[in-house]
C-alpha cells in the first residue's frame, strides 16, 4: 500500500532470489527506513497488525547477526525483530528483551523466504518456505514504542549481518495463513 524511501549503506548488489538482493558485507554495510507509523507494531495504536516478508541467503550462520528490525538506536526497546542467534533465526517482539519465539532454520548458502506475522493479541506466526515453523504469544505489553527506524543488516555497533537480501515487504496487516 505504502512506499517508502530508504538510504543504504556499503551495499553492494548482486543477482538475488527474486530481483538484484543487497549485499551486507558483515562489518559496516545496512538498509534503513525511515520511521513511519505503518511500519510499527503497537496494539492499540495503530491497528497492532503487522507482517514482515524477506528472502535472504546467509553466508554464515555464526554468531548473532540482525536481519531486519525496527529499532531504537539509544536503548534496548525494540517493536519488533527477526535475527540469527548462532545457526537459529529467532523471530520477536522485544520489549525490553522479552522474546517471543525461535526456530532452527538456517542453512548458509541457500536462500530462504521468512514471513513473520503479528496479530492485535501478540500472536506471532512464523512461516519458512511456504510452510509454518512456529507460533508464540507474547505476555508482556510494551513498555517503550520506537519512532526510529527500521533497519536491515545491522541492529547496533555489533551484530551485523553477512549476508544477501532480496524482496523485502512489510505490511501494516496480518497476512492471512
Amino acid at each position: 500500500k505504502n512506499s517508502h524511501n530508504w538510504t543504504d549503506t556499503a551495499i553492494s548488489y548482486v543477482a538475488g532470489k527474486i530481483w538484484n538482493g543487497a549485499s551486507l558485507n558483515g562489518t559496516s554495510s545496512f538498509i534503513e527506513i525511515p520511521d513511519s507509523v505503518d511500519l510499527r507494531y503497537q496494539t492499540g495504536w495503530v491497528n497492532g497488525n503487522l507482517s514482515v516478508s524477506i528472502w535472504y541467503k546467509p553466508t554464515n550462520t555464526t554468531g548473532v547477526q540482525t536481519l531486519i528490525w525496527k529499532w531504537d538506536n539509544g536503548s534496548a526497546s525494540t517493536d519488533w525483530i527477526i535475527y540469527q542467534n548462532w545457526g537459529t533465526i529467532t523471530g520477536a517482539i522485544l520489549w525490553w528483551a522479552d522474546q517471543a519465539a525461535t526456530w532452527s532454520v538456517l542453512s548458509a548458502g541457500t536462500w530462504c523466504h521468512i514471513v513473520m506475522t503479528i496479530d492485535s493479541s501478540k500472536n506471532i506466526a512464523v512461516y519458512i518456505n511456504g510452510s509454518s515453523s512456529a507460533t508464540a504469544t507474547n505476555s508482556t505489553s510494551p513498555t517503550y514504542w520506537t519512532y526510529d527506524p527500521v533497519r536491515i543488516g545491522q541492529n547496533s555497533s555489533t551484530n551485523w549481518m553477512n549476508w544477501v537480501v532480496d524482496l523485502v515487504q512489510i505490511f501494516s496487516s496480518e497476512l492471512a495463513s
